[in-house]
């Protein structure tokens, strides 16, 4: 059986961005947000050049031969125009991405949200807002 041992240490967030950006920790547990769900909106978290790159971090060119085969892949799939062609190039970019594992991936984090019975067409997602992501949908009901 194999473990790994962890001492847990809560961080403000201005500290722990200082660490990742100086290199000065062993694993960071942290929820960047991406801005759009096109991965092509996300290029500054895909390409080694981009600002939320979060491995090799601050680097102007590919550090290693994987990095340089993402950043091919995710510029070539946000210039294709074939929707089935751009998903080939992302589903490569993210297997290249996991065989080397810079980064770790939890599929979904918990989250909670309340809301009134009156209120009409909740769909819940995991996309942020968790409810609000379709507030064209949403409606209230009369009465109480």
């Amino acid at each position: 059986m194999a473990g790994v041992a962890l001492d847990i240490v809560p961080l403000e967030f201005s500290a722990m961005i200082a660490r990742l950006f100086s290199c000065d920790y062993d694993a960071i547990y942290m929820r960047p947000l991406a801005t759009d769900l096109d991965p092509a909106g996300n290029l500054d978290f895909w390409l080694s050049s981009g600002s939320a790159h979060l491995w090799n971090m601050q680097q102007k060119a590919p550090a290693t031969d994987w990095e340089r085969a993402i950043d091919e892949l995710m510029l070539e799939q946000s210039a294709a125009l074939d929707e089935q062609r751009r998903h080939e190039l992302f589903d490569r970019a993210q297997t290249t991405l996991a065989e080397h594992a810079p980064a770790l991936y939890f599929a979904a984090p918990r989250l909670y949200y309340a809301h009134s019975r009156r209120l009409r067409g909740v769909v819940p997602s995991v996309m942020r807002p968790p409810v609000l992501w379709n507030a064209d949908s949403l409606s209230v009901a009369g009465g109480r």
